[in-house]
């Protein structure tokens, strides 16, 4: 979980970066183009967690000795210990959402606490500032003092908050106050939905101006209305016309009279949109390259001698939530060495085995995000005693039937059909270990079957699932009756010189 934290942070960074970018080269254009590329950018910021990852190709996993036996399911696997980033933003996640759900009450409460007029706007006793509330209703909101302002004031702060309800800045807002709370880790992400809001503010007073106010007069406006604040207004669940914060830089941009303030025009929305996408939308593929050489579990097995133990089994047991039950096998080479491509970031549980040796494991491996700090595994592995395997090549032999113990006679195999290697496969050269998860029914039928890894062709595995689903058992007997048993079969397709 730590590695996709960071490679989130790293990616918003990157967006937010660019995204500045693109504003700087639209300073004269109008601030709703600007405020279009911010909602844009954090609009992105929520889609980079959902981008496909990059596919996993593996096109031969070396083997070196077949077997086929049927081993009993062990016992459920203890789950990985939980990274503790994840709860620590999780736990932020929950509280910035909790607080929004009570900013949102907050200003449906104070839509309908005000008092509405025939003018279309309402008065409310609880705000200092013109300021528009409620998703689905929107509606404007004037402090009392607003009955003692004259009447082109009062047009001008309608104009301009009848502006927002146009434009559903409200939601646009709500887009970024989201992006917030999943980012809220990261300190960009709050500069870039301030000056989201900024360029709104500014985007509604280009709007008044155009409407026919002059910008001088609707200038001091503003400046009246900031000047009754004694400190800066804070409007939870809704949008508010002035703060003095913000103040010099919408003057600013008012006045100045090499700044457009036409709207978003249908051309500008489509340049823009697209000027976005190309500064923007390749960071995702960030999440791809950053992947794309990392997430690799190798390793070496050698004997007590030092030397290269070649085609010893290596079996990768998932510990990540979600992926519990999955297995990944392959076989050392004549170097006597292993690799797994593109494992997902997280804890395995590695063991080796070879026969004639006993088993060596590493519990609990962590897969990092970072290829330099996935230092390759070694084994060494010590003589053991000897153990029942039937070795084939070309077609599948008998299982080896293992007790289960106790008063338990265990299910004996009495139809096999042969796995076939596909034509296509050997003309290739691919080899592979195809690993399947079978509940055998209290009447001795294949009852499900379930391929347990992934990382081996799909035309072996095809071809062994074809196989064992035709096959039929003596029931498993417990205490004298029939009971379901699940089992794991291995079935290896190895190609001889």
């Amino acid at each position: 979980m730590s590695s996709g934290v960071w490679t989130l942070a790293l990616q918003s960074v990157v967006l937010i970066a660019s995204a500045w970018g693109v504003t700087r080269l639209l300073r004269r254009q109008s601030a709703a183009v600007r405020h279009h590329v911010w909602t844009l950018c954090l609009g992105l910021l929520l889609v980079l967690p959902f981008w496909p990852e990059a596919s996993v190709v593996v096109t031969e996993i070396p083997v070196a000795a077949e077997v086929t036996r049927i081993v009993v399911r062990p016992d459920e696997m203890v789950r990985a210990q939980v990274d503790w980033m994840w709860w620590v933003w999780m736990f932020g996640v929950v509280l910035l959402a909790g607080r929004e759900l009570a900013s949102q009450l907050r200003g449906e409460w104070l839509r309908r606490r005000a008092t509405k007029t025939v003018d279309g706007y309402a008065l409310s006793p609880d705000l200092a500032v013109p300021a528009v509330c409620g998703l689905w209703r929107p509606t404007v909101l004037l402090p009392e003092e607003a009955m003692e302002w004259e009447a082109g004031r009062v047009a001008a702060v309608l104009a301009h908050e009848r502006m927002h309800v146009l434009r559903g800045d409200l939601w646009w807002q709500l887009l970024g106050r989201v992006s917030c709370a999943v980012y809220w880790m990261n300190p960009l992400v709050w500069v870039a939905a301030q000056a989201q809001r900024v360029e709104c503010e500014q985007a509604c007073d280009d709007g008044v101006v155009l409407a026919g106010v002059a910008a001088t007069d609707y200038a001091e406006h503003l400046v009246a209305i900031a000047r009754g604040l004694n400190n800066e207004p804070i409007l939870e669940g809704g949008l508010s016309m002035a703060k003095q914060s913000t103040l010099e830089q919408r003057l600013r941009a008012l006045l100045d009279p090499l700044t457009s303030h036409r709207p978003l025009s249908r051309g500008m929305l489509v340049a823009s949109f697209v000027l976005s996408l190309v500064m923007l939308a390749p960071v995702a593929g960030l999440k791809l390259i950053a992947q794309t050489d990392s997430g690799v579990l190798r390793g070496v097995v050698r004997d007590a001698s030092g030397a290269k133990v070649a085609g010893a089994k290596v079996a990768v047991q998932f510990q990540n939530p979600g992926s519990e039950g999955r297995v990944e096998l392959t076989r050392t080479d004549a170097a006597g060495e292993f690799r797994f491509p593109e494992l997902p970031y997280g804890f395995y549980f590695v063991r080796v085995e070879k026969e004639g040796f006993a088993m060596d494991a590493y519990p609990w491996r962590r897969l990092e995000g970072v290829k330099d700090k996935n230092e390759p595994l070694v084994f060494t592995l010590s003589v053991g005693g000897s153990r029942e395997t039937v070795n084939v090549s070309g077609t599948m032999a008998s299982p080896t039937r293992i007790r289960i113990g106790g008063n338990v006679q265990a299910a004996k195999l009495v139809n096999r059909v042969a796995p076939l290697y596909p034509v296509d496969c050997k003309k290739e050269g691919v080899s592979g270990i195809v690993l399947l998860s079978v509940v055998i029914s209290k009447d001795g039928d294949v009852l499900s079957l379930e391929p347990v890894n992934q990382l081996v062709d799909s035309r072996l595995r095809d071809a062994a699932v074809s196989a064992v689903k035709l096959w039929r058992y003596q029931p498993t007997l417990l205490n004298g009756n029939p009971v379901e048993v699940t089992t794991q079969i291995e079935v290896n397709f190895t190609l001889l010189p």
